[in-house]
């Protein structure tokens, strides 16, 4: 079966079909989505592939989530995303953004 829910299905193909004509997909080959592995993403996911008949990679942060990791890989995989990158950030978060809060909060 598919791996969206029916009602999801419908609504990208709803989509699709109004947007199709308007998109200019004229120098796009690829697109990059910051993918969580949910239900907008995987959406949005099949939209930019119908819409801009383009590939796309997908790209997740581990912000220190820790177990979504993995369902959402296997998700990505079982829509037949043939780039899947996900990427250990959590020195850098904490360095760039948990850090400033605290000196934010500091002052």
């Amino acid at each position: 079966g598919d791996p969206l829910p029916c009602s999801a299905i419908q609504r990208i193909k709803t989509l699709i079909n109004a947007e199709r004509n308007m998109a200019d997909k004229s120098d796009i080959n690829k697109v990059v989505l910051a993918y969580s592995g949910g239900l907008d993403t995987s959406i949005i996911w099949k939209w930019l592939q119908e819409i801009y008949e383009c590939e796309v990679v997908t790209f997740t942060a581990d912000l220190g989530q820790g177990e979504e990791l993995e369902p959402a890989r296997a998700k990505a995989e079982m829509l037949g995303i043939k780039e899947i990158f996900i990427e250990d950030l959590r020195e850098e978060f904490v360095r760039l953004c948990v850090s400033n809060v605290s000196r934010q909060c500091a002052l």
